[in-house]
């Protein structure tokens, strides 16, 4: 019987290997002070984007838009919201741009077999079509939380109401990539 490698077996143990230690000491020694932080939603990213970027580039420039969206509530109250939104759009520009050249160096000039690094297959089991419609439909709701925010009070019952839509949204979004890379 033959046996299944995992294709990024090692690259998954180094980098478990650089995330866990700095988690150890408030494991070992809680303090109530300690809380948890918002942005530590960036530490899967670097992982992600190595496993992603060559071959799903639409499917990380959504992950990131993802990440930075479920950071929107602190964002607003340190006054980053619009340096972070520059800094998405720099980072998704990028993405595209290194995928593009990536499939035109690896197809050799003889036309272009794919948008992500020469690849024809579809993102896993989803076409990139419904990938690229899927996003483009998450983000305008992403949009339209963000527009209603910005412009609409929320009722006073619920003062919290638009971070408890983005929490939620982006919540939804990070579990079904957990149930699509696994």
């Amino acid at each position: 019987m033959p046996t299944t490698r995992q294709p990024h077996g090692g690259f998954t143990f180094v980098c478990q290997g650089t995330v866990w230690p700095p988690l150890l000491p408030p494991c070992l020694r809680p303090s109530p002070c300690r809380q948890v932080h918002e942005k530590s939603i960036l530490l899967p990213l670097l992982p992600l984007a190595v496993l992603l970027g060559r071959e799903q580039p639409h499917l990380l420039c959504w992950v990131n838009a993802m990440a930075v969206f479920s950071m929107v509530p602190l964002l607003k109250k340190d006054g980053l919201a619009l340096a972070a939104a520059a800094a998405t759009a720099a980072c998704h520009a990028a993405i595209q741009l290194a995928s593009v050249q990536a499939g035109s160096s690896s197809s050799g000039g003889g036309g272009k077999k794919g948008r992500s690094g020469g690849s024809a297959a579809p993102l896993g089991a989803l076409p990139e079509r419904w990938v690229r419609v899927g996003g483009a439909a998450s983000l305008a709701v992403c949009a339209a939380v963000l527009a209603a925010s910005a412009t609409l009070p929320p009722p006073p019952r619920l003062p919290f109401l638009y971070d408890a839509l983005t929490v939620t949204w982006a919540f939804a979004h990070f579990a079904a990539l957990f149930a699509y890379t696994n």
